[in-house]
Parts: C-alpha cells; structure tokens; sequence
C-alpha cells in the first residue's frame, strides 16, 4: 500500500471515530419546554452506561457526578450561583462562621474586571493590620493571577489558610497595584455592633446576615433595655 493511500485511510478511521463521539454525545442535548428535565436525565444515563461498557478503564461515577452538577450551575455564567460538594460546603460554613484562620476580608466581585474586591476589612484582622484597604482589588496571590473563572467562594477560600501562614496578595488601588503581606491569623468577625447613643438612641450596625446574627441583635436589644 501506498504511503499517501495508508496516511489517507488513517486520517479517514480518525475521522470517522472523532463523528462518532460527537454523534453520541450530541444525541443527549436536552430539549427546551416541560420535556427538558426528563431530556438531561434521559441523557445522562445513557453517556453513564456509554462509559461504563466503553471506557477503557473502571469508572468511578462519583466525580462524574459532582461534574456534572457544577456544571450545570456554572453554564448560567452567574459568579454568584454555584453548586458545592459537602466538603466546600462545609469550608464555606466555617468561614461563615466568623471564626477561622485567615486575612479577614469580605469580597464581592468587582463587575467591571471579574476580580475579587474588599467589601469589609474587618477591624483587628491581619489584613488591616497589613493595610488591606475597602474597595481594593485582588488580582494575585504570591504572584499567581487570580483564577477569574471560578466562583467567588473558591476565590474567597484561597484567602484562607494555615493560621501564621503568609500570603502576599497583589491589589489593585487607586490606578496602581500593590503587593502587600499578610501573615494569615485567628480571625474572629463581629457580624453585630451596637452601642448608645445620645438621647437615649441606639445604633445597631449589622455587617453580614448569616450565623449568629439572630442571637446578636437581641444580645443589642437586650443591652440597650437594660441601660
């Protein structure tokens, strides 16, 4: 056989086995109306037992799965709609909590460039101490740019990490960038302020609605009652 005429052969088997995926896989795509749910899961199944029989290895549908969801999510294109394993869940939980090991930042995506923006820079926490300032933008950590694609809470838990670990964050202020240190630390977040005021007034002063917030505003109540 010829060489063009074995190369020409060849090509044409890699052809036609590159169609043959992109025919199964194009069979699954759901279809609009009250019939896409079935359509996903319908499709779904199929490319499991197309795996299952076909790939060459054993499958594990776990991560597939988890894939699978995230996926889902992630095609809105909403930075902040995302689907969480357990274990994500549970680590953003822990930040919520407003007891952790980190910088003890709040962010919120800063819509014109993509990146993670300063919202709170809590009082006390090491990066306040470091000079971390609100509305400064995250563009990198130890010299690595940002991953923009991912959610604000993966962004958010990169922050994080080992108490007395450093991390120097490249930020954005002001038409200028900025790489500042900051020694990771117990951050402890007081979501609830309150004190009183003259006349017999009382400021109450909420930062983030979540975990003990409830507690803390008849802890205020309360306080303001007695005095």
């Amino acid at each position: 056989m010829k060489k063009s005429t074995a190369f020409l052969l060849a090509f044409a088997c890699l052809l036609i086995g590159c169609f043959g995926s992109y025919v199964i896989l194009t069979e699954f795509l759901p279809v609009s109306g009250p019939e896409a749910a079935q359509s996903v899961s319908e499709g779904l199944d199929e490319i499991y037992q197309y795996l299952n029989h076909e790939y060459y290895q054993e499958v594990d549908l776990g991560p597939i799965n988890e894939g699978a969801y995230k996926g889902a999510v992630t095609a809105l294109g909403d930075p902040y709609s995302e689907y969480m394993t357990k274990a994500e869940y549970e680590d953003m939980m822990v930040n919520e909590s407003g007891d952790y090991s980190g910088i003890g930042v709040t962010v919120s995506i800063d819509v014109t460039t993509g990146y993670p923006y300063a919202v709170v820079v809590h009082k006390g926490a090491p990066a306040e101490k470091a000079g971390v300032q609100v509305g400064d933008i995250f563009m990198a950590m130890d010299g690595e740019p940002i991953d923009i694609t991912k959610s604000l809470n993966q962004m958010a838990m990169e922050l994080r990490g080992e108490e007395g670990s450093v991390v120097t964050v490249t930020v954005y202020r002001d038409g200028t960038t900025l790489d500042i240190p900051i020694t990771r630390g117990h951050v402890v977040i007081d979501k609830v302020e309150y004190r009183l005021l003259e006349d017999g007034l009382g400021y109450i002063k909420i930062t983030e609605f979540y975990g003990n917030v409830i507690e803390k505003i008849n802890e205020a109540s309360d306080y303001m009652e007695e005095h």
